[in-house]
């Protein structure tokens, strides 16, 4: 039986016109996905829900149905498959080794911990492979560290400009030399001759620029990426490894495969109860604060009602007066207590709002809202409260939440329903995680959660108290208590 060409570059592509339909079938139903948003959206009849596809097929015909292109990481299950049914695979590896490069060492106090030495060793053992580790963790000094052992020229997508931002600041602060780097972000476009970093929003334009370059593609922070991002940016991209880093590579869409298809499965996991255990992360304290803010218009709603009238309900709970009284006096006791503060939200109306009440209120505070128009604030803001300058920084949950670099800061304030939703957690714990960065005079670390219990019922406290068991504490009568004990006080008052 002549060989089954399978050629491996930014995918694995297969000459198919000759193989059985068992193993065709296979091949395509291993890509085949249900759609997560689907079934649900029928069911609660959803307004769109039939334009939701059932399934995504991320296997991909050509030539008239007689080419065969799978995702990048199912090589080797490619290529054991064909064995499987008798056909045996000829591999013609097209990839890009890059330019050979040579970082500085790093500095004596930037050293890599041993669990980034393991990160780093799968990523060398593994070309193509998926880290897990916990905001705080050190996911980029381990991302470097994996450059300065594979020596390839290296391309690093991140979805946020603030990412950018980091990832220069880390080369500098971790390295003992300089580094040649570029970066693709809006109007700055240039190489590096040693790590270039782009968004993926610019990637996508100048893609011609990109491809073909690098021995060494990192996507950080990828649970962020759009989904989009991995067709048009990742999917093209021919090094010949690709890693990708994440605290939780779970979706908000449900659409993980589109990583795992990418990089795999989790090849090396660093637990946050082992560093929380080191004393090298904060155990963070949730401090539930009540509310009375009360909405009866939307409890009397369906559930796809409510869908619709979402932004509604959200408007008149961010111009809540009495509801931002409530945020201001968390962010007062939160300066009072650690000297500073991070409110996050999830309007730039709102952020606009607490702002101006915590400047009345003698606190003196600045934006952290993403997008080019807020840049100049948003890098004047992070430069002042770096300095001490600025007490409160104001942000959104996107620009701030998932990310933002301020091992400092020790208190947060989450002042919208983040944790309505069941499936929330794995944002909720990116927002919280952003605080548990150790740092020289940090003693501890505590966000406030504002819960709307009049509005959205019990709800989100058993969610928090799920997600981050024996760190929940609800302020009742003046004092802090344990969950579980407000819980059961709440139950003897009935």
């Amino acid at each position: 039986m002549s060989l089954v060409p399978v050629r491996i570059a930014s995918a694995v592509t297969l000459d198919a016109k000759n193989l059985s339909a068992a193993c065709v079938d296979e091949l395509v139903s291993a890509h085949t996905h249900p759609n997560p948003r689907y079934a649900r959206a029928r069911k609660l009849k959803t307004p769109g829900w039939w334009d939701e596809p059932a399934n995504f097929i991320s296997a991909r015909w050509s030539e008239g149905g007689k080419v065969l292109t799978l995702p990048r990481a199912s090589l080797e299950w490619t290529l054991s498959t064909l064995v499987k049914h008798g056909y045996p695979p000829r591999l013609d590896d097209f990839r890009v080794e890059g330019e050979r490069i040579v970082l500085p060492p790093n500095r004596p106090e930037r050293q890599q911990r041993d669990y980034q030495l393991r990160l780093i060793r799968s990523g060398v053992e593994q070309p193509v492979c998926l880290w897990r580790a916990p905001p705080g963790s050190g996911k980029t000094t381990a991302a470097i560290g994996l450059i300065q052992v594979v020596c390839r020229r290296a391309l690093v997508l991140v979805h946020m400009t603030e990412l950018v931002t980091q990832w220069v600041r880390r080369l500098k602060e971790d390295l003992a030399g300089p580094v040649d780097f570029g970066i693709f972000q809006g109007a700055k476009r240039w190489l590096g001759r040693d790590v270039t970093i782009a968004t993926t929003q610019s990637a996508v334009r100048h893609l011609d620029e990109l491809v073909g370059k690098f021995g060494l593609v990192v996507c950080d922070e990828v649970q962020g990426f759009a989904a989009s991002s991995f067709q048009d940016v990742v999917a093209y991209m021919d090094a010949k490894r690709v890693v990708g880093i994440s605290a939780d590579e779970r979706r908000a869409d449900g659409r993980e495969f589109l990583i795992y298809e990418q990089f795999g499965q989790v090849a090396c996991e660093v637990k946050r109860e082992e560093l929380v255990a080191r004393d090298l992360v904060h155990q963070v304290e949730l401090r539930v604060v009540p509310t009375t803010f009360r909405a009866d218009w939307w409890k009397r709603l369906s559930y796809s009602g409510r869908i619709k009238e979402r932004d509604r309900m959200l408007e008149q709970m961010f111009s809540s007066s009495s509801r931002n009284d409530v945020v201001v006096q968390c962010a007062a006791e939160c300066v009072r207590e650690a000297g500073q503060a991070i409110v996050l939200t999830m309007r730039r109306e709102h952020c606009h709002a607490v702002d101006r009440m915590l400047v009345s209120a003698g606190l003196r505070s600045g934006l952290l809202i993403g997008g080019d128009d807020y840049r100049q604030q948003f890098c004047e803001t992070r430069d002042g409260f770096v300095r001490g300058d600025v007490k409160v920084g104001v942000g959104t949950l996107q620009a701030v939440g998932v990310g933002f670099d301020l091992p400092a800061a020790s208190r947060g304030i989450i002042a919208a329903p983040a944790a309505n939703s069941r499936d929330a957690d794995k944002q909720l714990r990116q927002f919280v995680g952003r605080f548990s960065r150790t740092s020289s005079g940090k003693k501890d670390a505590a966000v406030y959660y504002l819960w709307d219990k009049e509005l959205s019922g019990p709800g989100p406290l058993q969610n928090l108290r799920r997600w981050f068991p024996g760190s929940v504490v609800v302020r009742h009568a003046g004092k802090w208590l344990p969950a579980g004990e407000y819980m059961r006080e709440l139950r003897r008052s009935k």
